[in-house]
């Protein structure tokens, strides 16, 4: 009977889950502001005008100027979609990346921690996931982010596992779809770097960390096949060289905060220091220091703390570290509970004191 309870319960917070996600993308987008309408237009004429692959097309004064369209197949789905059933069926998909990408991330953090703890912590991230909820090639970012963070983390988890051949035709799909691809190589390079670093002698026999770096090298290869090719791989690094003009979403969320209200910044700057909090408790409670999340959680932070559009991205990554983290240092509460409360004490003076 208990068990059928606890059971119960779970599913419950499950379908909390889905259905949180599920009201913040619904949400009335303003398509006056969006680009949704020339990703439509892409996807509707890039087999008849290839040079909207390549060019500045809708340019007056320079339409022959290079121009590298990252997001082009995602143009041809919203399109074939369009097509089926307008924006209803653009919303309905937006919703279900959403709700994809934030059940994966969830199940990562309970796994690598507690479900409960992760049930609390995912309700902040949540929320953060507002900040971007637009009908945007960048949702099917944040589906691929999860996807691939779930693998490399069952990877350094178990070791290598055959569901790691995913990887290859996501990111073959991804460099298509959109510029976040990067974030994906950035991940399984960071966990193959990993394995170089701490297992260096296995790299030299066949096993899971050899085959994970073909696996990674496999995964770069796979982003050349887009229509620049190598342009194309390297233009996440090129692309705000020559951006053109100043946008809110490419501003620091802490210049913004003085020009607009957006509860979101304080949202981040919340988890931000919870972040930094889990870190210290991990620190404190003697166990083996994972520095792959350190690093992680460092970088992330510092994308979200540059643009405020990578906002939800931040969320999605440090959800796991800090569930992880928190979970370890409450494992080392129970066992030294009066040592631990004083570190919790300074800890939380430190930060926001």
């Amino acid at each position: 009977m208990q068990h059928r309870i606890i059971f119960s319960l779970k599913i419950l917070i499950i379908l909390s889950i889905i259905a949180l996600t599920a009201l913040i993308y619904f949400q009335q987008g303003d398509f006056t502001s969006l680009d949704l309408g020339r990703h439509l237009k892409n996807g509707r004429i890039v087999w008849q005008e290839p040079g909207v692959l390549f060019k500045n097309f809708y340019s007056f004064t320079e339409p022959d100027l290079p121009f590298i369209n990252h997001h082009w197949l995602s143009g041809v789905i919203f399109w074939l979609l369009y097509l089926i059933g307008g924006f209803k069926i653009l919303t309905l998909l937006n919703i279900l990346l959403g709700a994809a990408a934030v059940l994966i991330i969830f199940k990562l953090a309970a796994r690598k921690a507690d479900f409960y703890l992760a049930a609390i912590l995912v309700l902040p991230v949540i929320l953060l996931m507002s900040e971007r909820i637009d009908i945007r090639p960048e949702i099917l970012s944040y589906f691929f982010i999860a996807l691939t963070y779930y693998l490399v983390e069952d990877f350094r988890a178990f070791g290598y596992t055959k569901k790691l051949v995913w990887l290859m035709p996501i990111f073959l799909a991804w460099v298509n779809l959109h510029i976040y691809f990067f974030i994906g190589l950035f991940l399984v390079s960071l966990a193959a770097l990993e394995q170089l670093i701490f297992h260096f002698k296995d790299f030299f026999k066949v096993g899971p960390a050899r085959k994970f770096f073909y696996i990674a090298l496999l995964s770069w290869a796979a982003t050349l096949l887009n229509p620049n090719f190598i342009k194309g791989l390297l233009y996440p690094f090129n692309i705000l060289k020559k951006y053109g003009y100043e946008i809110a979403e490419n501003k620091s969320p802490f210049y913004l905060e003085n020009l607009m209200i957006d509860y979101n910044i304080l949202i981040f700057k919340i988890l931000l220091g919870l972040l930094i909090l889990s870190f210290i408790l991990s620190a404190a409670a003697k166990r083996r220091f994972d520095y792959y999340n350190l690093f992680l959680a460092a970088v992330f932070s510092a994308f979200a703390c540059l643009y405020i559009r990578n906002l939800p991205l931040f969320g999605l990554i440090i959800l796991p570290i800090m569930a992880q983290n928190y979970f370890m240092a409450v494992k080392y509460l129970k066992e030294k509970p009066i040592k631990t409360e004083i570190i919790m004490l300074a800890s939380v003076l430190l930060i926001y004191g």
